[in-house]
């Protein structure tokens, strides 16, 4: 019992891989290159934390949980000029670009 317990605690004390997120007005949209996708570019500095090769923008693909949220999300924060927050994997890319796995309008 008490191994279950120091295992179980364990688990609890082991950092967990937050996502990043970036705020900004989005700048530009972009969309697809030849597939269903879209991505933008925001007002502040791009962040990259699963070093993706290409660090201009986040992208989005329809095959994606969320694709049509974020997308609809990122057309209305950018015809109405407002800031937004963009979540992005700490792990994976979509080709060469950050995968966004979230947009957040306050």
């Amino acid at each position: 019992m008490r191994a279950l317990l120091l295992i179980a605690l364990l688990g609890f004390a082991l950092p967990a891989h937050a996502q990043q997120a970036v705020s900004g007005t989005i700048t530009q949209i972009r969309t697809g290159w030849d597939s269903d996708s879209f991505g933008i570019m925001i007002t502040a500095p791009q962040i990259n934390p699963a070093h993706c090769d290409n660090a201009l923008g986040y992208v989005s693909t329809t095959d994606q949980p969320g694709y049509h949220t974020y997308y609809a999300a990122a057309l209305t924060a950018y015809v109405a000029r407002k800031q937004v927050s963009v979540t992005v994997h700490n792990t994976q890319c979509i080709g060469p670009f950050p995968k966004i796995i979230g947009i957040n309008m306050p």
